[in-house]
């Protein structure tokens, strides 16, 4: 008789095997079935550190996956940029005081607290879904805009913009201006379609258009309470919310 362990002759007197010590009954016992065999390969392919590999890969994707999906996570770099160099936008936008009424739209209060007037070149165009709640319905799109000398080619190309879920933050290693300068030229805004033509316009934007807006800087409340309070400054880091009339691409 062999024994099943190593395959050398087994010393059936002693009940043991003379080369590795395997008692008859263990050397002597039957085969795992398939079924067991197959669990246990399996088991065994699980804990191999490549399939752990593997499998922590697989779910930091699934994870990366959902957070862009829910969270519209986006960027740009700075070779996105295919405008020839020179200034794009030379204006800078106009705002004024304005008398217009509050109105309601979809539920929500809308208390205007500029009329607005803005050309701008287009870096980053985020769509939203339904997010985190039904303002997310209201403004599908975030614009990240430039214009004056940031609008010129040559210098936009320094930065990379990345966006999530309502926020930019623009980037650079070798930055061509200082934040004091870049600041007043660049916008993030939650725009607020008050019509079919504007949303079709404002969901068709994308890196590098040129477009020109008008419409009002608004506060938005909702009944639950919560609310939207936009910029009236280009000076600051806060986004603008705007109520967007007309848009129209150049």
């Amino acid at each position: 008789m062999q024994c099943l362990h190593c395959g050398k002759e087994l010393n059936t007197g002693l009940g043991l095997c003379v080369e590795c010590s395997h008692a008859r009954d263990s050397a002597s016992a039957p085969p795992e079935t398939a079924e067991e065999s197959a669990r246990f390969s399996f088991s065994d392919m699980l804990l191999s550190p490549k399939v752990k590999f593997a499998s922590g890969a697989l779910i930091l994707l699934i994870v990366l996956y959902t957070v862009k999906s829910l969270f519209g996570v986006a960027s740009v770099s700075g070779r996105s940029f295919r405008l020839p160099p020179g200034v794009t936008v030379s204006e800078t936008p106009l705002q004024e005081p304005t008398s217009k009424a509050r109105w309601t739209y979809k539920g929500f209060n809308f208390v205007p607290k500029a009329s607005y007037h803005i050309r701008a070149r287009v870096v980053l165009a985020a769509r939203h879904g339904r997010v985190m709640g039904d303002m997310d319905l209201l403004a599908p799109v975030d614009l990240s805009v430039v214009w004056g000398k940031l609008s010129d080619t040559a210098l936009l190309k320094h930065y990379s913009f990345t966006h999530s879920y309502r926020i930019v933050f623009p980037a650079s290693n070798n930055p061509p201006m200082s934040w004091k300068e870049f600041g007043p030229l660049f916008a993030n805004m939650h725009v607020i379609p008050a019509n079919a033509a504007a949303r079709k316009t404002l969901l068709s934007l994308g890196t590098d258009d040129i477009v020109t807006l008008d419409g009002y800087l608004v506060n938005v409340y909702s009944e639950d309470g919560a609310s939207w309070e936009g910029s009236l400054t280009r000076d600051d880091h806060g986004c603008e919310v705007m109520w967007v009339e007309s848009a129209v691409i150049q």
